[in-house]
């Protein structure tokens, strides 16, 4: 007979953090709920686990559709960023990832992780590719440099 446990910390070969598990009792009352690393799972704590999966879904979906189209903009249209240049077209301040995923967020209203975004460091006016990293595929996209 199994005991069903909520674990209230992430534990090495058992689960994550409000994973529902099932463990010998006494490993259960012994060790996991006496160090309060898990609690006794009852109806309640089932339910509420059962609607922490629905929502994680649901916004797994609703980020898949604003990935989807963030994507398809960028592949259209080159994203653009507005900076004040110095003479010879040099930046006063540089662009990089963290740039672009700001001017992504503004413009996309999605926040994809900076290290999903690859580009070298852009001091110039001028056109300039970065990599973004999707589960699926690394798509090559373009930007550009405009003077204010």
């Amino acid at each position: 007979m199994k005991m069903k446990v909520m674990l209230l910390t992430d534990i090495r070969k058992l689960g994550a953090k409000w994973d529902i598990i099932e463990v010998a009792p006494a490993y259960a009352r012994n060790v996991l709920i006496r160090q309060w690393q898990a609690k006794e799972a009852d109806i309640n704590t089932i339910k509420a686990y059962e609607q922490r999966l629905k929502k994680k879904e649901k916004q797994q979906e609703e980020d898949a559709e604003k990935i989807a189209i963030a994507v398809e903009k960028l592949k259209v249209t080159p994203l653009k960023i507005l900076r004040t240049a110095a003479p010879m077209w040099n930046l006063y301040d540089k662009v990089t990832s963290q740039t672009l995923q700001s001017e992504i967020i503004t413009k996309y209203s999605y926040k994809f992780d900076l290290k999903n975004i690859i580009c070298d460091k852009i001091d110039k006016i001028w056109e300039f590719n970065f990599e973004l990293i999707l589960e699926w595929k690394k798509l090559k996209l373009k930007g550009e440099v405009i003077s204010e």
